[in-house]
């Protein structure tokens, strides 16, 4: 008994991920991020479809749902690269822990002009990554992605037109 209670606890200890939140995500963060997906989808001028779809994400969501409010944010505001960003949402959305890459990686995909697909193997990674050394690799790539965005920040996002 005493065995089977040490490798329960040693499963469920490697099974947690190295960095969770600690917001209360499921408290207030919910509450806040489903108010402020409301205010993005009620104000839209564009790209309602691909709301409508990272909306349906966010309500089969266990976790993350702040993450895929600000994908909706990114969506409406920029116009552009509407399918990564459906595409991070989905994987934020079924991702078990809170993840606090997913922002990071959506700004990419909206200011990465070129090759929407590595970006999104980013959010992947970001879904995978377990250990010290996983998640050392994903700030690498994400920095390294970073450094080949052609828009420098999300203003220039907004105002670029394909």
């Amino acid at each position: 008994m005493r065995i089977v209670l040490i490798i329960v606890a040693a499963v469920f200890f490697l099974s947690v991920p190295l960095y969770h939140s600690s917001d209360g995500e499921h408290r207030g963060d919910r509450k806040r991020a489903r108010h402020m997906l409301d205010s993005i989808t009620a104000h839209a001028r564009q790209n309602s479809f691909g709301l409508e779809i990272v909306r349906y994400e966010f309500e089969t969501a266990g976790n993350n749902h702040m993450a895929i409010a600000e994908i909706a944010g990114l969506m409406a505001d920029v116009g552009h690269h509407t399918i990564p960003l459906i595409k991070v949402a989905q994987i934020a959305a079924e991702t078990k822990y809170e993840c606090k890459y997913f922002s990071e990686i959506a700004s990419i995909v909206v200011r990465h002009l070129t090759e929407s697909e590595r970006v999104v193997d980013l959010a992947r990674m970001a879904r995978d990554a377990r250990t010290p050394a996983d998640i050392s690799e994903l700030e690498r790539a994400i920095d390294s992605m970073e450094g080949e965005c052609e828009l420098k920040t999300i203003a220039e996002a907004k105002t670029y037109r394909p």
